[in-house]
């Protein structure tokens, strides 16, 4: 079915865009106007119920005459009216009719955290982008080949629940290795190792790879510079890393974290997805290390900067966690938060400072169950709105 209302929308458009097109005889300074003027309507509806229609013809469009060398100027003019839509400072709104569908459809925060067993706890506040944030979708086929991830029904831009936990992991992995260094505290470092895999289940993707060797490195010292002694050295940290390992192993099983060798601890965390109404455009321009100069300019959509999302995520503890467990473990993801959202940030290119967000946090709230919560929550609730310290 999908297929043929993909067909249909070519069918319905094609012989109007190519006869558009054929009309211009204006210089080629003039191209990029006359299209964006004459070629936008008929690409374009303005229905505010079917918007995502928009993008997909464009991109269809682009697809059908893709290998056609005849038609680059096609191609090239449907871009342009893409590009022109999404504008590259002030990216392009979903429309109102459409937008409310996901607020009244999104997972919303519990309204009683006094229904979850004691010692949860739940952080939700709006953040605004300060720069913007890039992520990949994983679309068939689009306009242009870095789409911004996209919710699978209402196609809006969205950080998936699973983007944020690995996201904010990350974060404190960080902290964690830069505490060690800092301070060379290897009890320290072990038991804040338990609490992330308390927090966020077993360790996957190479995480546990990662905190073995900073730990075995921080043993080892220096790497050396001679050849001969590097590879002795190189040995030597191999293996300390696999007793780094089997030593945290016998840790989790002391503490009923872990069974045997039994994967698939999930973890306390629930987080909730964040929806975007914008989409906007950034372009990255590699330049050549010969002549100095700009190579072909790279299109990246995104969600533009100073876009607000809702940020929201649900703590259960573990069985055999205790009070104590749940209140450092709410300290812990507080500070690691802040240092996702202002530091690190989320999504694609954050080493080149994509996916920060402004701080301090508006709408702040924490609830947590259990009178001897309180206090920390609100604690916690005055350092996300920047009263804390």
């Amino acid at each position: 079915m999908i297929y043929d209302y993909r067909t249909y929308l070519i069918n319905k458009n094609k012989a109007s865009i190519k006869q558009k097109i054929e009309e211009f005889s204006g210089k080629q300074s003039e191209w990029k106007s006359w299209i964006e003027k004459k070629l936008t309507p008929i690409l374009w509806t303005q229905k505010k119920d079917n918007w995502y229609d928009n993008f997909t013809l464009l991109s269809l469009l682009s697809s059908f005459w893709g290998d056609k060398d005849s038609k680059k100027e096609t191609i090239k003019a449907i871009k342009t009216v893409y590009r022109y839509k999404l504008g590259h400072k002030t990216g392009y709104e979903v429309p109102p009719e459409s937008w409310n569908w996901i607020e009244s459809l999104a997972d919303v925060p519990p309204k009683n955290i006094n229904d979850f067993p004691k010692g949860s706890w739940l952080i939700h506040f709006t953040f605004r982008l300060e720069k913007p944030y890039l992520s990949r979708d994983d679309t068939d086929f689009y306009i242009i080949d870095n789409p911004v991830k996209k919710e699978w029904v209402f196609k809006v831009p969205y950080v998936a629940s699973s983007q944020w936990k690995g996201a904010l992991r990350a974060a404190m992995m960080q902290e964690l290795v830069f505490g060690l260094q800092d301070n060379g505290n290897e009890g320290e470092f072990l038991d804040k190792r338990v609490q992330l895999w308390r927090i966020f289940g077993n360790e996957r993707d190479g995480a546990e790879t990662f905190l073995n060797m900073a730990l075995a490195r921080y043993r080892s010292g220096e790497e050396p510079q001679d050849e001969k002694q590097y590879k002795e050295w190189r040995k030597c940290l191999d293996d300390e890393a696999r007793k780094v390992g089997e030593h945290f192993f016998n840790i989790l099983n002391e503490k009923k974290l872990r069974k045997e060798n039994i994967e698939g601890f999930r973890g306390s965390l629930f987080f909730y997805p964040t929806y975007f109404n914008m989409i906007g455009l950034e372009v990255i321009n590699p330049h050549s290390r010969k002549t100095g100069s700009g190579t072909q300019p790279i299109y990246f959509e995104c969600v533009p900067e100073k876009t607000n999302g809702e940020f929201c995520v649900l703590y259960v503890p573990f069985v055999y966690a205790t009070a104590e467990d749940c209140l450092d473990d709410l300290k812990a993801v507080v500070y690691g938060i802040i240092s996702m959202m202002t530091t690190y940030g989320f999504g694609a290119k954050t080493s080149s400072g994509f996916g920060v967000t402004v701080f301090p946090f508006q709408k702040v709230f924490v609830k947590a169950s259990g009178d001897e919560m309180q206090e920390v929550a609100s604690a916690m609730v005055d350092l996300l709105s920047g009263d804390g310290s």
